[in-house]
């Protein structure tokens, strides 16, 4: 089955670890927490210091994960 490669900040990956259940991988606790739901169910869930808080994070986590391939590359 093919894959992707995702990019999350520690805080993202220790709340999905913690959601885990002995035996699952994380394509399965995905899955289940993400449900059959369609994304547009998500439109106005953040207020817009939310939304900017969320930005920023990501943001920061893009930033993150260029600087580790730029060392990567370089090495």
């Amino acid at each position: 089955m093919p894959s992707r490669t995702l990019n999350v900040t520690h805080e993202a990956y220790d709340i999905l670890a913690s959601h885990k259940q002995a035996g699952e991988s994380f394509t399965e606790v995905i899955k289940r927490l993400a449900g059959d739901a369609p994304l547009w169910d998500l439109v106005g869930a953040l207020d817009e210091e939310g939304a900017r808080q969320a930005q920023r994070r990501m943001d920061a986590g893009r930033e993150r994960a260029r600087r580790r391939r730029g060392r990567q590359v370089r090495s």
